[in-house]
């Protein structure tokens, strides 16, 4: 485990202690446990022997290998916290710290850069934990479902199948409403609502990896300075906290969709440039690291965020200016991205934050040697290789375009067919 990583944990765990929320109470005799001394649990963790009804609930904290690759188990922080919280979600006293263990859990393997999401998940249990017990319920299932996919890849969908039911009811009923005009992309993408922000953004980034329309039409102009300035702002949550994606290029690639949609490849030479300039102003280069940082994972926060800038390039002269794969521009672009992924080892992190990227950069790679460097680091990451996953989807598309273009040039719509005959839409 990083400083970085350790801070994460010190920040959401120190929530136990909070005077906002009650404090756990390891002293409950319906809580005493007594902690296995003998072997040593994957991240340095006693399991409790216990009995009775919370026996069936507590979760477990074994983490396979391919889950947790880039953690110390033997960390004396991430053992000193753990070995002191009681972490069965069925007592009350309990919630905070069981909700702090399964998001530290979650975000530690599944956020571009953790700690620097570590206040968004203290205010958001801190506020879940006080807004009454139906948002505390949902949160609770929230966490769970999270804890599970932490864990191991073979994980079950129980937690998830309720809480899904739960969110499409209130999806109904929220179309009963009537809209009220486009959704300004902008605006929602420098708003304080997370999920909403999350939403419209993977909205547009499906658009993109499935050759379909995005699900809303979106009013892309900047509506203030406020927002101009927020939009620049690299302090706050958002998809480059989550995935390595900045908020103007999601605004530019929604962009380069609706044109697509509207247009097709018919864009003057002007809108182009135009394109390629906004692309390029939203990927400038931000270091977020520390000098106690792992190097390894500096390295791999740079790759990150300069592969979307050549993902918006690939966008840009494939999707909308209709090029195939043989065009200076598209090789040019494969080519440094290439390089790029030669100067990151093959790990969890920069990998699984590089799938879209090497998804979309491999549909612009001919070269047999190339394809197979990047077919080996897409089945490198866990969930890639785990059936019913966008990882996988994604992954066995871009082998089914590779397999209809072994004598020709791949082109855009080659995508669209690739989802239809893998993903079925």
């Amino acid at each position: 485990m990083t400083p970085g990583q350790a801070s994460l944990f010190d920040s959401i765990f120190s929530l136990a202690d909070d005077p906002r929320v009650p404090p756990y109470t390891p002293e409950s005799p319906t809580l005493s446990w007594i902690p296995d001394t003998g072997r040593v649990q994957s991240v340095g963790v006693g399991r409790p022997e216990r009995s009775g009804l919370h026996s069936q609930v507590e979760p477990t904290i074994d983490l396979p290998e391919s889950l947790d690759e880039d953690i110390d188990a033997g960390d004396p922080l991430m053992v000193g916290v753990l070995d002191e919280l009681v972490l069965d979600r069925e007592v009350e006293s309990n919630i905070v710290p069981f909700l702090a263990h399964a998001f530290t859990s979650w975000m530690i393997r599944f956020i571009f850069e953790p700690v620097r999401a570590s206040s968004l998940a203290r205010a958001t249990i801190v506020r879940g934990h006080s807004l009454g017990e139906e948002t505390r319920r949902i949160m609770i299932l929230v966490a769970n479902t999270v804890l599970a996919v932490s864990k191991s890849s073979d994980y079950e969908l129980k937690y998830y199948t309720i809480l899904y039911q739960q969110l499409v009811k209130r999806v109904l009923e929220a179309r009963n409403c009537k809209p009220s005009g486009l959704v300004n992309l902008p605006r929602r993408l420098t708003a304080v609502e997370v999920n909403l922000k999350y939403f419209a953004s993977y909205d547009v980034i499906q658009s993109m990896i499935t050759h379909r329309p995005m699900l809303l039409r979106y009013d892309l102009d900047i509506l203030s300075p406020q927002d101009e300035e927020l939009l620049d702002a690299d302090n706050r949550p958002g998809l480059r906290w989550s995935i390595g994606v900045p908020d103007r290029l999601i605004i530019a690639l929604a962009r380069i969709n609706i044109l697509l949609e509207d247009h097709g490849s018919c864009v003057d030479q002007k809108m182009v440039q135009e394109l390629k300039t906004e692309i390029t102003r939203a990927c400038k280069p931000v270091d977020s690291s520390s000098p106690e940082d792992d190097p390894a994972l500096m390295v791999g926060k740079i790759t990150v965020q300069e592969s979307w800038r050549l993902v918006g390039y690939v966008y840009l002269y494939m999707g909308l200016c209709g090029a195939d794969s043989k065009d200076a521009r598209v090789i040019k672009a494969q080519q440094q991205f290439m390089a790029l992924l030669e100067t990151v080892k093959p790990r969890r992190n920069p990998d699984m934050f590089l799938i879209i990227p090497m998804v979309i950069m491999g549909i612009a790679t001919s070269s047999p040697t190339d394809q197979s460097i990047l077919f080996s680091r897409l089945w490198g990451v866990t969930e890639c290789g785990k059936p019913g996953t966008v990882g996988n989807d994604v992954t066995r598309m871009l082998n089914d375009i590779w397999q209809r273009t072994r004598e020709r040039p791949a082109v855009w719509s080659d995508l669209r067919i690739a989802c239809l005959r893998v993903v079925g839409m």
